[in-house]
Formats: structure tokens, C-alpha cells, sequence
């Protein structure tokens, strides 16, 4: 029993893992009978390396008697206790198999006698051999979705939103700092609030939010604005409403009941199946920056789950893709629709401007250049297609329903957009729009890579923003960019080079911390110089307050370091960032999300002409 004086907000909130049972006695006896599972389930996946997991443990664990808990389990999860387990044990398995180095004795860890018995029923369960699944870089499937819970049928979907601005009331918790958050979803339909019972039917939202004057409070209101964006300033919010920032979600929903009063319940079920089943049983990892929201609408009711890993999740076997060479494949197939530069970023999982820099880097063109060239040549294909002639004059024969389809108002407006374009009208010359081959540059670079899992000293750098600039000696691609202050200092550094560990190493940072321009928030790049230990790091920060660089600790630990096999990058630096790029940035991130520490930076360092990639792991 927890005390009632301590805030309990601060353990629950944002942390669902990790979740405490509710510190009374649950008010329902479906929830009661679910904590009882979960508390089964917990017992379970915290003994996964036990050669045998006694069911009776279990069953102890949850408050029931053997015989009736094997009957319970099969009914509540759908699979016979055993298998389940089993099911399980494969699974986190496999998530240890895609470290960077193939453990011979998992099977042994995991309960089984010998490799064959685990290879065998890792293969029945994951699809492939556990050798297999290591070498073709595969993703662990989830566990199977529970379509039903307590008679609840639910959905499943994974979504990139955008901001939502709610405006609403501000509901204080029924038990204050005693209220249990697990049990507290819906809470305006449990309260009957009259917010909640109006005929008029519009997009509702809830969340839990803290305010400086009331501490913990539900917030509940009408959807008043949806954005074409990620994200919106908080200052741009009216007063009183709160901007809910878009991202990657995991959305569950069901059917509206007829009666609203039984939406609390449901709501608090479904919950409680998110939260202390489908999470820990598939690895999930929340973003703790985003927002966990519920949504009212007139048809379903919806959870909202910030993702930080487990993304895009399927219950079916398949290899981690690599991203960069399909977002020209993306656009393609959503080439109707209407596409920004952050959709784009959203979709492929990065900053916009990172999405930016990255894609004009590969394809040679920006995205929205690129998008605008498909288009115009899309309409030409169609325009041949009709056997409309180039003779620079509108043709009977054009079907004009094909120009709003990709934008255009009419064939005027097409000829004039494509002679902005191309400097030229319409004609067969301009058919073909050829990109590089990034899958094929990926498998041919790869070969030419080293990477291997290091232990790095912290230590700091003294860095300043690399932006655009009219100097013509400066390219405006961000590996030019990079390049370039590789082999320049920046001047005007005050005591700085007192500082400087060595004048010719040097540092280059994605941003961590995004700036605002305009309504776009945007991660800048840097680079600069590695400063010589200090006893106090506050000497160097005094030091150099006024030399206008940005003083950064680099923390240490366990990184992947990609490098070249040539002895030097000196003499192409520009092919070596870009192969390092496109096997480490671009391919490997991509595909080992789940152990990329997001808390610590990517960065890159240049050391005696050699360039050095850094990318942070967990383990």
C-alpha cells in the first residue's frame, strides 16, 4: 500500500514498464482478474532463462489453484501454458541473436538440452534457423494481437500523426495523488461529465497533464485543430489549449458502445491489455518526450502510443529493410497525395531537415524538386498515353481529369509549370527520370566498410553551427559542408586553441537539441574541435565562455565504429563520407533501432585523414 501523501505520478506517468499495481483494491472484477494474468505474465517473463518455468509458480503468482489456472491461462491468452512460454523464450532469443556478435550457447540459456533441439524449434517458431535469422538481419516478429480482451474486440494500427491542438476542461483526479493512472482512462465518462453526454458529436480528447497551480490533472476536450504538421510552437497556441506534438504511434481502438457509460470500462481494459501485456511482451520502448492520448470520436474510441522502438510491428517474419533507397519509392507510390517535406520526414523517421540533407545527398536532386519533376513527368506519360502530340497546342484528345490529379488546375498550367522546370514545352526527350540505384551503391559499399562495437573515454568538444553561407569555397550539401570545416578552423576562438587537444582532429555533430524556423523544427549540424582533459570541465567552460563556441560533454560507452579499409580517406574524402554514410548512417541505424542508444549522439570524427563514424549502442 502506497502512501497517500506520495505522488505517485511521478513513478507512472511515463514509465509503463515499469508500472506499479494500483495501490487499492481494483473497483471492477474484469480489471481484478486481468491484474491477476499480468501479475502470471510478469512472473513468466522475468524467468525466461529458467530451463523449465513452473506453471504452479505461476499460478501462485496469480492467486489461483493449478488446475484451474491452466484452464484460465489457455482461455485469457489464447495458448496453452507451455507454449506460450516457449513462444516467448524464442522470441527474446532472437532478440539477443541480432546483437553483434552470435551467442553458440543461447539455446543452452534459454532452457534448452542441446543446439539442435533450439535450432529446431526456433525454426518451426521464427520461420528460419537462428544462423539464418543472424545473417540475413531479420526483425523478431511481435507476439501474436490479441484481437479480443473481455469480450472487447480491438485494433490495432501503426500511424505517423500530426499536432493535434486540443482545447478543453481540466478534471481533477478522483483520489488525488492516490488516483491510479491505469485505472483512470476515460475518466470524464466515469465522472458523467457533461461534456461527455451532449448529443453533438465532435473528435474529443483526454490526457493526463500537470499544471503548476492544481499539480496532476485530466484534461478533456474537443479536438480544435488537426496540423499538416509534426509539430507547432507552444506559443502558437491559443491560451488554455495544448498542442499534442504528431510522431510515430502505436493507435488501439474499438467499436463506440451504444451506451457511453460503458466506455470506461472498455477504455480502462483496453489499457490495461497496452500497457501490462502488449508492451512488455514485445519489447516496446514509449517515447517518454511524447504524449499517450485517448480519442472520442462518433464511430471508435482510441489510445494513442508514443513509440520511441517497436515501430511498424508484425507478427510475421521479415528483414529489418533498409530505409534510404525507399523513400524515392515512397513518394512514388503516394505521388497523388498530398506530400510536404515533413509527411516525407515523418514516414521515413527523421528530423525534416535531416530527411533533406540525406535524400539531396544520395538522389543528387532535393525531395520537392523531386517531387515536382515526377509529377510533370507523370502527366507526360499520361498525355502520350491519349496520343496527344507535341506540337507545343492543347489536342483533342486530352483527357483533362488527369492535371488535378497530380496537382495541376489545367493543361496550361501544366505546360507553364513544365517549361519553369525544364526550359523547354512538353515533349518525348523529357520521359525519363533515372535515380541512382541506392540498393545496389548499399551492397556494393558495404564490402568496403569495417565496423566494430568499441568502449570510448567521454570528452569534449568545443563546436560552432554549420550553416548555408554565400562563401563559394563552402559547398552547400552537408558532406561538403562537413568536409570543408574538417580542413578549416574557425577564427576569432578567443583562448580556445590553448584548449585543442590536437588542431587537426576534428568532430562533426548532428544536433540533439532542435531550433525553430519558422513552424519546422530543425536539427542543425556541427563541427568543431576535441579539447584536452581537464581535472575540472568547468575550467575549459569558464575559459571559453566568451570565444562563442558551444562547450559540449560527449558521453562515453559502447559505440559501433565504422571506419574504411583504405589507409587513408585523404585522397577521396567525399567518396569515403559518402560510403560511410550510406552503410552506417543510412543502412545500419536503419536497421538496429532497437539497439541505438537514442540518448547519446551520432557523430563523426576526422583523424589522421581518416574518418571515423560513431554510432551509440545500448549493450
Amino acid at each position: 500500500m502506497k502512501n497517500k501523501t506520495e505522488n505517485i505520478y511521478d513513478n507512472v506517468v511515463y514509465d509503463y514498464k515499469k508500472m506499479d499495481d494500483a495501490p487499492y483494491k481494483l473497483n471492477a472484477a474484469p480489471l481484478r482478474s486481468m491484474q491477476k494474468m499480468e501479475r502470471a505474465l510478469n512472473f513468466i517473463l522475468n524467468n525466461l532463462k529458467q530451463k523449465k518455468i513452473d506453471p504452479s509458480e505461476a499460478a501462485e503468482q496469480a492467486g489461483y489453484d493449478d488446475e484451474y489456472f491452466i484452464k484460465a491461462f489457455r482461455q485469457y491468452f489464447g495458448y496453452p501454458f507451455e507454449r506460450f512460454v516457449t513462444m516467448l523464450k524464442l522470441r527474446k532469443a532472437a532478440r539477443e541473436i541480432q546483437e553483434e556478435n552470435y551467442p553458440k550457447q543461447i539455446g543452452r540459456e534459454y532452457g534448452f538440452s542441446t543446439v539442435q533441439s533450439f535450432s529446431k524449434a526456433f525454426s518451426r517458431e521464427i520461420g528460419i534457423s537462428p544462423r539464418e535469422f543472424f545473417i540475413g538481419n531479420y526483425n523478431v516478429p511481435d507476439m501474436p494481437f490479441r484481437k479480443t480482451v473481455k469480450g472487447i474486440e480491438i485494433r490495432l494500427e501503426y500511424r505517423e500523426e500530426h499536432a493535434v491542438l486540443m482545447k478543453g476542461v481540466s478534471i481533477k483526479p478522483p483520489l488525488g495523488n492516490y488516483t491510479y493512472l491505469m485505472d483512470s482512462y476515460a475518466l470524464p465518462y466515469k465522472e458523467n461529465n457533461e461534456e461527455c453526454l451532449t448529443d453533438e458529436y465532435h473528435d474529443k480528447v483526454g490526457l493526463w497533464w500537470y499544471e503548476l497551480s492544481n499539480g496532476m490533472v485530466y484534461k478533456f476536450g474537443d479536438v480544435a485543430e488537426y496540423y499538416d504538421s509534426l509539430y507547432i510552437p507552444e506559443e502558437k497556441a491559443p491560451d488554455g489549449s495544448i498542442v499534442i506534438e504528431g510522431g510515430n504511434y502505436a493507435v488501439f481502438s474499438y467499436k463506440r458502445p451504444d451506451n457511453i457509460k460503458d466506455i470506461s470500462m472498455m477504455s480502462r481494459i483496453m489499457a490495461r491489455y497496452i500497457f501490462k501485456e502488449w508492451v512488455p511482451i514485445n519489447a516496446k520502448v514509449t517515447n517518454t518526450i511524447g504524449y499517450t492520448y485517448e480519442k472520442f470520436t462518433r464511430d471508435r474510441i482510441y489510445i494513442y502510443l508514443p513509440l520511441s522502438v517497436g515501430m511498424g510491428g508484425t507478427e510475421e517474419l521479415k528483414p529489418r529493410r533498409w530505409g534510404i533507397p525507399l523513400w524515392a519509392r515512397y513518394i512514388d507510390d503516394h505521388i497523388r497525395e498530398p506530400l510536404s517535406l515533413e509527411s516525407l520526414a515523418i514516414a521515413a523517421g527523421y528530423s525534416h531537415q535531416n530527411y533533406k540533407d540525406i535524400f539531396t545527398m544520395y538522389y543528387n536532386m532535393t525531395p520537392t524538386t523531386y517531387i515536382r519533376r515526377r509529377r510533370l513527368l507523370l502527366v507526360l506519360n499520361a498525355l502520350m498515353r491519349t496520343g496527344y502530340v507535341f506540337s507545343g497546342e492543347s489536342s483533342l484528345n486530352i483527357d483533362a481529369d488527369i492535371f488535378p490529379v497530380y496537382g495541376f488546375a489545367s493543361y496550361n498550367n501544366f505546360c507553364q509549370a513544365f517549361r519553369e522546370e525544364f526550359g523547354k514545352e512538353p515533349d518525348m526527350d523529357t520521359r525519363d527520370m533515372n535515380l541512382p540505384d541506392l540498393n545496389e551503391m548499399y551492397e556494393k559499399n558495404n564490402a568496403k566498410v569495417e565496423v566494430s562495437i568499441r568502449n570510448v573515454q567521454d570528452f569534449m568538444v568545443a563546436m560552432h553551427p554549420i550553416e548555408e553561407t554565400e562563401d563559394k569555397k563552402v559547398p552547400s550539401d552537408l558532406a561538403g559542408r562537413v568536409l570543408y570545416w574538417f580542413h578549416h578552423d574557425f577564427r576569432d576562438f578567443g583562448r580556445i586553441n590553448d584548449y585543442i587537444k590536437k588542431p587537426e582532429e576534428k568532430v562533426s555533430i548532428w544536433g540533439n537539441d532542435a531550433v525553430y524556423k519558422g513552424l519546422n523544427k530543425v536539427y542543425e549540424y556541427y563541427v568543431g574541435s576535441v579539447l584536452r582533459t581537464v581535472v575540472d570541465e568547468n575550467e575549459i567552460k569558464n575559459a571559453l565562455k566568451d570565444s562563442g563556441a558551444i562547450i559540449e560533454h560527449i558521453p562515453g560507452g559502447r559505440y559501433a565504429v565504422f571506419r574504411t579499409f583504405d589507409e587513408t580517406d585523404g585522397a577521396n574524402p567525399e567518396m569515403s563520407y559518402h560510403i560511410l554514410t550510406v552503410t552506417a548512417f543510412g543502412g545500419w541505424i536503419h536497421d538496429n533501432r532497437w539497439r541505438t542508444d537514442l540518448n547519446r549522439r551520432t557523430f563523426v570524427i576526422w583523424r589522421n585523414s581518416r574518418l571515423f563514424f560513431y554510432v551509440p549502442v545500448v549493450r
